[in-house]
């Protein structure tokens, strides 16, 4: 699957976002700011074909107006200015969409690092976090009665897991590979550690012991029983999906008799 240029360019670009704290490749840097720049460039609105023209062409009391012929020229040049401004902007954006998503995929795997190296980071501030509530699933109402402490990591280990989550959906929109939905649960439950802890407590509604995948309370549930950010990882889907097969097959192996 292979990402429309525009859809492509803005999403590298998202990236660049100084709130997202992720070191780009510099040619994928640079590739944004020329991005950037074009897009800061308003687009001209598309002119009326003859609407000038014609306006010129009629005298204060709608009749035809022999004398202006200079201004219907004049009308109909400017309207082409017009025309021809937007069409200069559009394809100024459009090469720098091209080259940006061209740059993107050229540096693909470099931008994946890069989003995992900010993952690493974040996971370990929200194990840290985690650590300094007393439950794993304290709820907003609870919080309020705890001391300053508590409450700060309890807030920002709900900026941390949104961050995660974003990292996450980040990676496995920058692999480009695959669409994202999951062939078994396994692999779905793969996709924040490689141990099968989630996969272990999966419930048939699609939810887990920790809460639903994706959700604040999950993270927070899954930081406290996976202390160990080496234990985390931000795959791709193929990752995950790779992973789940070679432990299902180690189960069925560890299951036959003996």
């Amino acid at each position: 699957m292979t990402s429309p240029v525009n859809v492509r360019a803005a999403l590298i670009a998202g990236l660049a976002d100084p709130s997202m704290r992720i070191e780009l490749p510099a040619p994928v840097a640079a590739a944004v700011r020329v991005w950037e720049h074009s897009h800061a460039i308003p687009v001209p609105p598309v002119p009326r074909p003859g609407a000038q023209a014609a306006a010129a062409l009629k005298s204060r009391d709608n009749t035809p107006d022999p004398g202006t012929a200079q201004a219907v020229a004049e009308a109909r040049a400017a309207e082409q200015a017009a025309a021809d401004q937007r069409a200069l902007v559009v394809a100024v954006r459009d090469a720098a969409e091209q080259q940006l998503a061209s740059v993107s995929y050229g540096q693909q795997a470099a931008i994946i690092t890069a989003l995992r190296a900010r993952h690493r980071q974040v996971i370990t501030e929200l194990i840290e976090c985690a650590g300094r509530l007393p439950v794993a699933d304290l709820t907003d109402a609870q919080v309020l009665r705890l001391d300053a402490p508590v409450r700060d990591a309890y807030v920002r280990s709900s900026d941390l897991a949104a961050e995660a989550e974003a990292l996450w959906r980040a990676v496995s929109d920058v692999d480009d590979a695959v669409p994202l939905d999951m062939p078994q649960p396994l692999a779905r439950c793969l996709m924040h550690v490689r141990v099968p802890v989630v996969y272990d407590g999966w419930q048939v509604d699609g939810g887990t012991a920790f809460g639903r995948i994706g959700s604040v309370e999950f993270y927070r549930g899954l930081a406290v029983a996976v202390p160990d950010p080496d234990q985390w990882w931000c795959p791709t889907i193929a990752e995950a999906v790779a992973l789940g097969d070679q432990m299902t097959e180690r189960r069925r192996i560890e299951a036959l008799p003996r």
